[in-house]
């Protein structure tokens, strides 16, 4: 609405500066940028917490580096790196996923999972898919098919 009262004023007195108009949009469409985005930016820390609590059992350093890899809505896929973390050791492409669905209960969100390389591409998937899964469990979607 400040963008708008901001126009009629300007519409109508000559006397008030253009640049007003802009240096009062321009903040309000940030604003509405970052409440669009600040839903995906919670589901996906949330489902941060959710992996962490799914793979706690697992020795500790096996899995490092994580992040999301796809979102659509309360859908979020985690993936991480697999294998320690040595700088004095080759690193190991292989990556742990779980497919998380925060509509479900606690306890009960994550879906399934799987494994794949990194260093395998396949152009013909989308982006964001993994190149190749295997050691699939539960019912990740990713793994249809496979």
């Amino acid at each position: 609405m400040a963008p708008l009262a901001a126009y009629a004023a300007v519409r109508k007195r000559e006397s008030v500066p253009r640049w007003l108009l802009g240096a009062l949009v321009i903040p309000a469409v940030a604003l509405a940028i970052g409440l669009l985005s600040a839903d995906s930016r919670h589901w996906q820390l949330q489902a941060r917490t959710v992996f962490a609590a799914y793979t706690h059992r697992l020795p500790s350093g096996r899995l490092h580096d994580v992040y999301a890899i796809s979102q659509v809505g309360r859908y979020v896929t985690i993936c991480a790196k697999e294998g320690r973390d040595n700088p004095d050791k080759a690193p190991d492409d292989k990556r742990f996923c779980t497919e998380i669905n925060l509509s479900q209960p606690k306890g009960h969100q994550v879906e399934g999972g799987y494994r794949y390389y990194a260093d395998v591409i396949d152009s013909s998937l989308p982006e964001g898919a993994p190149p190749d899964p295997f050691d699939c469990f539960g019912d990740a979607i990713a793994c249809i098919g496979k």
